[in-house]
């Protein structure tokens, strides 16, 4: 695949929910978030006709989707848990992992050696 296609694929990842940036990029990357935003939190949903989302679930049904997502998110928790610092991923490993310990944004903005 030529590298410009890669960056565009590795931009639609990377992006997929920082949705201000993604939808200042290219077309691509900005319907990846948007993608994301409906398919995880049904964002914009109402926005698709009723008979173009039955199509939609017929072909991609969701098959557990919100259970099989906490369970993926519950993994990559204690497998990096820097990785998800200031990511709403901290979030559900806090409610769901007893010794998930990392830092919040207010733990780190304190944190910082600057004398006020």
């Amino acid at each position: 695949m030529p590298e410009d296609r890669v960056a565009v694929v590795w931009d639609a990842i990377a992006l997929h929910t920082s949705s201000s940036i993604a939808s200042r990029k290219r077309p691509e990357i900005a319907m990846v978030s948007v993608g994301s935003a409906v398919d995880f939190a049904g964002q914009g949903l109402q926005q698709i006709p009723a008979d173009a989302l039955e199509d939609i679930l017929t072909a991609f049904p969701r098959e557990d989707f919100k259970q099989n997502a906490v369970h993926t998110i519950l993994s990559i928790c204690p497998m990096n848990p820097m990785s998800v610092v200031m990511h709403p991923f901290a979030e559900v490993g806090r409610r769901h992992l007893a010794d998930f310990v990392v830092p919040t944004v207010e733990d780190m903005l304190f944190a910082t050696p600057f004398e006020e």
